[in-house]
C-alpha cells in the first residue's frame, strides 16, 4: 500500500509540473499574404460584361472575329468592345482603324463608317488611329472593365456602284497602355 500511494504521489506531482508549465495565452495569429498581378485585355464578343471580374472576361464571353454586314442593316448580329484592366496607375488605351471591303479580282471597294463608344470611323475619309475608349482600374474597386457596341453601316454610293463579289472590311483595335 506504501508503494502504491508513492507511485500516486510521484505522479501526481508529475502532472502538477506539467500543468503548470503551460502557456497562459490562448490566442494565436497566422499571418497570410498573396499577390494580385497586373491583368488586362480586351476583345471583340458577340456579348456584353456581365460581371465585374476577370474570370468572367476570360472564360464567359463569347469572341467573335467575323461577322456578316448587309447594306439594309449592317451588322447582323450584336457585337462588342470588351475591355478589362486591373492596374491602378496604366490606362489601357483602344484606338480604332478601318480599311474599305475589298474583293479578289475587282478594283471596286466598298466604303463604310464603324461606331464603337460613340467614336465614328470612316474608311473613305479616316485614315489615322482613333481613341475609342480609355480603361483604369481603381483602388477601391479594383478592377475596370466595360463594353461599347460595334456598329456599322455601308455606304450606300460605293455599295451600289461597286462589281459583284465577296468584298471583305478589317475593323482592327489596337492596344496600349499609357
Amino acid at each position: 500500500m506504501k508503494k502504491t500511494i508513492a507511485i500516486l504521489l510521484v505522479m501526481t506531482m508529475a502532472l502538477v509540473g506539467v500543468f503548470a508549465a503551460a502557456e497562459t495565452t490562448t490566442d494565436k495569429t497566422l499571418k497570410i499574404t498573396t499577390a494580385v498581378s497586373a491583368a488586362s485585355g480586351f476583345k471583340v464578343t458577340s456579348n456584353a460584361i456581365g460581371e465585374n471580374n476577370f474570370g468572367y472576361f476570360n472564360n464567359s464571353l463569347t469572341t467573335i472575329a467575323s461577322l456578316p454586314v448587309t447594306i439594309e442593316n449592317g451588322i447582323g448580329a450584336d457585337a462588342y468592345l470588351s475591355v478589362a484592366n486591373n492596374s491602378t496607375t496604366a490606362s489601357l488605351l483602344v484606338y480604332m482603324k478601318a480599311a474599305n471591303m475589298i474583293a479578289s479580282g475587282v478594283d471596286t471597294t466598298i466604303g463604310y463608317k464603324v461606331t464603337c463608344n460613340e467614336v465614328v470611323y470612316d474608311t473613305l475619309n479616316d485614315t489615322e488611329n482613333k481613341l475609342v475608349t480609355t480603361v483604369l482600374g481603381s483602388s477601391s474597386t479594383g478592377i475596370a472593365m466595360e463594353s461599347d457596341q460595334i456598329s456599322v453601316v455601308l455606304n450606300s454610293d460605293s455599295y451600289y456602284d461597286a462589281a459583284p463579289g465577296n468584298y471583305e472590311g478589317i475593323i482592327t483595335f489596337t492596344i496600349s497602355a499609357s
